[in-house]
């Protein structure tokens, strides 16, 4: 009798714990299930927001073969083309300084660095042997007054011809110009500084030899500076006095400032053909001549045009052309749009025909697109 209800009760309890457990299983099914069905709902609610922004961007997604692409609304804007050059600062009077006469250096009286004004000697050169002719001439000179003076106060006097007193007259003369040439030509062994300035170089020392030609010292003017560059003969008709500019000076900050262009030369050179242009910087306290200076050159400008970069103008045998967007409510393809393309600087090129304001130009992965093709904008 125990038996039974002890049966009894274990059936009991184990179909208690069963019903539990199916009871459990049908909540977590039903949450599961209303999880599922929110998640879709959202899933849909976001992927009509998706493809609404996708239409008003012009983004496709529905072609999975679709190639992929970047694009760039056109605007009009300014464009400028610039010749990018080096070129050096250099004083406006900026001058070696060498002998006029052949000899040997017998004292220097400058040193680098130091301020001279125009005239000064810089050095002085043996003279010693036109020294003693000049000496040589004086006693002649003074020999030939005394014979002058005493022909002169016989003629005075009605004594003797004129041609004594004229004689001896040209002949005092004569020795007094031979001393002025020799005094002008001992002049020239002195070494005198042509231009007011700063010494830059000592080339000569005492006892050194100097020649004509050969520099024995560097004068620098800096009260006024320039910079100079060489232009290649391309340029020639674009490159004016006037243009605009822009220098920096890499050995002191790179600062930028603009310029214009002061003179440019009228003459090519025959074998670098290149003609020279100079500039006048305002601000030139901390130029020192030689000092190098990058030079940009604005020789064209239109203000109000169309400009791309220039990896999205593709040259083929027809020409030059570019790929647009061009869209409908289910697709986006790329249309080959063919443009006249003006100047070129610093990879923007200037598109003068074939695009107007407000076209979606495809630049990143043109290259490998044929016209028609289907795209999707990243």
């Amino acid at each position: 009798m125990m038996f039974f209800k002890l049966i009894t009760i274990i059936f009991f309890a184990v179909s208690c714990l069963s019903s539990c457990k199916k009871q459990a299983n049908s909540e977590i099914a039903t949450n599961k299930a209303n999880e599922l069905l929110e998640l879709k709902q959202k899933y849909t609610e976001l992927g009509i927001k998706i493809k609404s922004l996708e239409k008003e961007l012009g983004i496709n997604t529905i072609n999975s073969n679709a190639k992929v692409v970047s694009t760039l609304m056109v605007t009009a804007d300014t464009f400028a083309h610039y010749i990018e050059l080096q070129g050096k600062v250099e004083g406006d009077n900026n001058v070696n300084v060498s002998a006029k006469m052949p000899g040997t250096i017998t004292k220097v009286y400058v040193t680098k660095g130091q301020r001279v004004g125009a005239g000064q000697v810089l050095a002085s050169m043996d003279a010693s042997v036109l020294g003693a002719q000049i000496d040589g001439i004086r006693s002649q000179l003074k020999f030939a007054e005394n014979l002058y003076q005493k022909q002169q106060n016989l003629w005075n006097q009605g004594i003797g011809t004129e041609v004594q007193y004229l004689s001896t007259k040209n002949n005092v003369d004569a020795l007094r110009q031979q001393i002025a040439a020799l005094q002008e030509q001992n002049e020239m062994y002195k070494i005198k500084a042509p231009i007011s300035g700063t010494v830059d170089e000592v080339f000569s020392k005492d006892g050194e030899a100097a020649m004509p030609g050969y520099p024995s010292f560097k004068i620098v003017n800096l009260s006024e500076l320039k910079v100079t560059a060489m232009v290649a003969d391309a340029y020639i008709n674009t490159v004016k006095s006037g243009n605009i500019v822009f220098v920096s000076y890499p050995d002191i900050d790179n600062k930028v400032a603009e310029c214009k262009i002061k003179a440019v030369s009228n003459t090519i050179d025959p074998i670098t053909r290149t003609f020279n242009v100079e500039i006048r910087p305002s601000d030139t306290k901390d130029l020192k001549p030689n000092m190098v200076a990058k030079i940009k050159i604005r020789d064209y400008i239109n203000n109000n045009v169309i400009s791309l970069p220039l990896n999205s103008v593709i040259s083929g045998e027809d020409g030059k052309y570019v790929f647009i967007l061009s869209q409908d409510d289910t697709s986006s393809k790329a249309e080959k749009r063919s443009v006249k393309v003006g100047q070129v600087s610093n990879d923007i090129a200037e598109i003068l025909d074939g695009l107007q304001v407000g076209d979606h130009v495809i630049t990143n992965g043109a290259e490998d697109l044929i016209n028609g093709d289907a795209i999707r904008v990243q």
